[in-house]
């Protein structure tokens, strides 16, 4: 049973390398975007919570310590002034009071609950308390005179006063201490988000570095490789090797057909070697044999192409000057034939007629010479 083999990097395809390698960077971006979103996210809850909260508060704490500040000088002046102008004065007072009373309002809708409620009801019961000991001083001024109202003023309004004025301090300084809690926090969360996106950062640079050496390792420097192969083989070099044939991807798909390519030459090669071995053998045997005179050699080795037209021509060839020379062996046979005959008429022609002996002579002569002549023909179209 087959085992089944790991996947490894270099095995994937090129689109899924070049996939990953930018997955890789797009996701380290995506976290890089979601630190400093989330980071940006928290200054921007405590930049809030400062400016909807802690800053208001303040705020309108202080202006109400500022506001019940100045109700209670004029509570004081209630003793020393009276006529027109203390009439003035009660008219600032009730100003005061609604001014008071509108800041508490404003400020209760934002008031956290806890502590600051709590202090926040301590706050609200002072001033209900305090607010209506005007009436009554007024009216010790009235029955038992300035020194009366004076005691009243430094003594029961003092006293509810200092616990008003105690829980308006203490709740500003709880706002305070939450807003600078808060902005320590925001300071603290925009640290932490910095270091937090230099670190992403770093990673990003160095998961893009590596994604980057992958695709080089896994891609570029691979193909440059099989383009050396492929000048190597363009050159003739049949015994040069084809690296990266062990890959399951692209690469290794071209370098499985690049060595097929390879081998595919190299048995070209191979065969063409072989082919050229049997031609020479072939047409230098058949050559020789018909150096030698014999014309019945024919060329009988397998030849493919454009060699086995060769092949048929040289055969063709011998086939034709065969028949030609057996043609001139016969009509030199004939020949031959014919002049012994020749011959023969002269002879007895040169017994008949004696009174012509001395023709008979010379044609007998130049019969002879013209036999003499055929017979060397004949032994040398014999021997050829």
């Amino acid at each position: 049973m087959c085992r089944e083999r790991a996947v490894n990097w270099k095995d994937l395809s090129v689109s899924k390398k070049v996939i990953g390698a930018f997955a890789l960077v797009l996701f380290t971006t995506i976290g890089l975007g979601v630190i400093a979103v989330t980071g940006l996210s928290r200054l921007d809850t405590d930049a809030n919570e400062l400016r909807t909260d802690w800053l208001p508060s303040i705020e309108l704490l202080g202006r109400f310590q500022y506001t019940i500040t100045r109700y209670r000088a004029y509570e004081a002046t209630m003793l020393l002034i009276d006529g027109e102008q203390g009439a003035t004065d009660a008219q600032s007072r009730a100003q005061l009071i609604v001014d008071a009373d509108k800041l508490l309002a404003d400020y209760d809708p934002i008031v956290t609950p806890g502590k600051e409620r709590e202090i926040t009801d301590r706050i609200k019961a002072a001033w209900a308390a305090y607010r209506p000991m005007e009436d009554k001083e007024s009216e010790i001024l009235k029955s038992q005179g300035a020194k009366a109202a004076a005691a009243y003023l430094t003594g029961d309004m003092r006293k509810t006063f200092g616990e008003l004025k105690d829980a308006v301090e203490e709740d500003v300084a709880f706002n305070s201490k939450g807003g600078e809690a808060s902005g320590l926090h925001g300071r603290d969360t925009f640290l932490t988000a910095r270091w937090w996106i230099l670190g992403a950062l770093a990673l990003a640079a160095a998961l893009s570095c590596a994604a980057g050496l992958a695709l080089i390792r896994g891609v570029s420097e691979p193909l440059g490789k099989i383009t050396d192969a492929m000048g190597e083989l363009a050159r003739g070099n049949l015994d040069a090797h084809v690296p990266h044939a062990d890959q399951q991807d692209e690469i290794g798909q071209l370098a499985d057909a690049m060595t097929a390519f390879k081998n595919q030459l190299a048995s070209a090669e191979q065969a063409k070697e072989e082919q050229t071995r049997i031609i020479v053998d072939s047409i230098g045997a058949g050559l020789s044999r018909l150096a030698e005179g014999d014309l019945t050699h024919r060329i009988s080795a397998d030849l493919t192409g454009a060699f086995a037209k060769l092949k048929e021509d040289f055969n063709t060839a011998m086939s034709q000057l065969q028949e030609t020379m057996q043609r001139v062996l016969d009509s030199t046979h004939q020949i031959t034939n014919g002049a012994g005959e020749i011959s023969t008429a002269a002879d007895d022609l040169s017994r008949r007629t004696e009174q012509q002996a001395a023709s008979l002579e010379e044609t007998a002569a130049a019969l002879e010479e013209i036999t003499a002549t055929v017979k060397k023909t004949s032994a040398n179209t014999k021997e050829v």
